[in-house]
This record gives structure tokens, sequence and C-alpha cells, in this order.
């Protein structure tokens, strides 16, 4: 009977600290006033008091959230179908066999709100210049996969791959890798004219940082934001520092949050005084833009 009492004592005991409420962290960015910045995860409980003290010592403590693509959820299988399928191929003729299906480059029309009038800007002239442009994305599948997809650099601000190559090569990286990054740069810079797959929009130096992945933990807006300093042509520990500034920065991601913080804003600032424009998606669900890093910075279209 003592041994039957005990049991029920220890059976309860753990019931009670199995039902323990879970520990929630929160990543922060904290910048000192030297401008040192600090990575760290708070206790969501504590957050205030670590805030008010880091503040009382002259430090500026933001959200580092996690990022999410444009695209919903929903479309995720449609992506996948559609980036995975495309071949990359920069005036389109009929030598692009894809070309056809491609009726954003058609004029606008009541028919047609997506288009974007490309064909009728090629016909306008040659180009002169080949613009430097860096997409941020995730997504980019192998190295070489198509054959007129011509990358410059391609690196990782992912935390398991920090420094490392952009692309995925892992069995896993691939398994769930949308091909979105690629698309993106395919539909920007495949070469045009070339007898293969799709039509590019421009003839351009294609830069490539994975700030994202399905496989390896999503990424943060504050390496994001280092990423933006590195295609900037801004040197970051751990990088291989870009010859000069690209001439376009492309994000097709964000991150809910309803201002813009310090260390994005620094970044994009940082960017645009080395003349660079940059672009970025504020999602495809009709949402107001002011709530989306880093859509809501200034210095971006």
């Amino acid at each position: 009977m003592k041994k039957l009492s005990l049991l029920v004592a220890a059976l309860a005991l753990t019931s009670l600290f199995g039902q323990a409420e879970e520990i929630k962290l929160i990543d922060v960015v904290v910048t000192q006033k030297d401008g040192s910045v600090q990575l760290q995860s708070v206790k969501e409980n504590e957050f205030e008091t670590f805030k008010s003290n880091q503040e009382s010592h002259g430090a500026t403590v933001e959200l580092n959230p996690s990022l999410m693509m444009m695209p919903p959820a929903q479309e995720k299988s449609l992506n996948k179908a559609l980036y995975a399928s495309i071949k990359s191929t920069s005036v389109g003729d009929a030598s692009d066999p894809e070309l056809s299906k491609q009726t954003y480059l058609n004029a606008r029309s009541e028919t047609d709100l997506t288009a974007s009038n490309v064909k009728a800007a090629w016909e306008l002239g040659d180009q002169v210049k080949v613009p430097k442009i860096a997409v941020l994305d995730n997504g980019f599948l192998e190295k070489d996969r198509f054959q007129d997809i011509v990358v410059n650099k391609s690196v990782s601000f992912l935390p398991a791959k920090y420094g490392q190559t952009g692309w995925d090569e892992s069995e896993e990286e691939l398994e769930c890798a949308n091909g979105h990054g690629l698309g993106v740069a395919s539909i920007i810079g495949a070469k045009r004219g070339d007898g293969f797959g799709i039509a590019g929009i421009v003839d351009a130096e294609l830069n490539f940082a994975q700030v994202l992945s399905c496989s390896q933990g999503s990424g943060t807006l504050y390496n994001s934001s280092q990423a933006i300093r590195w295609a900037a042509g801004g040197e970051i520990e751990g990088f291989e520092t870009l010859s000069g500034p690209v001439d376009v920065i492309n994000l097709s991601f964000g991150a809910e949050v309803s201002s813009c913080p310090q260390y994005m804003q620094s970044a994009i600032d940082f960017a645009n005084k080395q003349g660079v424009l940059i672009v970025a998606g504020a999602g495809n669900d009709s949402k107001s833009v002011t709530q989306f890093t880093p859509a809501n910075c200034q210095g971006v279209v």
C-alpha cells in the first residue's frame, strides 16, 4: 500500500511538471551606443524588463523576426510546380520556346492588368549597359541547373550556412525548395534569343543572396539587412566583398512588422547612398504595405 501511494505521488508530480507552460523566446537586435550589435534571445515574459534595462544604458532594442515569402501559403504547391519547371533562358524572339507563355511581357489591357509592356520597351532601342542585380530570396536550386542563368556570386546569410554558397545543394534543401529565387532571377535576367526556355526582361549580371530556406530554418530580418549591405558593396565579415555595389536589389520577402527597424533602415540608407535602387514586395494578400518590413522602410520602391 505504501509503494502504491509513492507511485501515485510520483505520477502526480510528473503530471504537475509536465503541464508547465513552455517558455517562448523572442529574438532581438541590441545596438549599443558605440554602434556594436548583439543578437540575443529573450524570454517573452521578460522582454519589456530587458528592453527597459538596455535602453537605460543607451542601447536600442528591436525585434528580429523570422522572414516569410511574399506568396501566400496556399500557393506553395503552385509555385513549386511553376518554378521547378522554368527553364531559364535577353530582346526575346521566336527562338525562346516559352516566350508565348510570358503574357506579363505584353501591353497592359482591360483583360490583362498584370501585363508590363516590356516587349514594347525592347523595341525602343538596344541595351547599352548591363545592370548588376542582386536577388535576395530562397530556392535557387542547384548551380548550373539551367544553362542560361549566369550568376556572378551566390552566398547564404542563413545562420546554418552563413558565408557559404546560396545554392540549394543538400538533398534536404532540394526536396523542399520551391525554386522561387531562381524563378525571380529567370524573369529578370534569363538570357534571351538562345533557343532555350523563357526570355528575361534584361541582360543583367546576377548575384544571389539566400536569406531564408524551407529546410535550413527561416532567415531573420537582421541577417537580410546584412545581405543588403553586402549587395551594396559593403564589407561583411565572413563574405567576399563585391567589386562594387549592384544597381538594383530585389526583395521578395518580408516580416510583418509595423515599423521599419533602425538596423534595416540603416542598411537601406547605406545602399541608397551607394546609388542602389531597392525594390521590395508587400505580399499578395491585399494587406497594407505599412505592415511589412522592408517594404515600409524609407528609400524602397
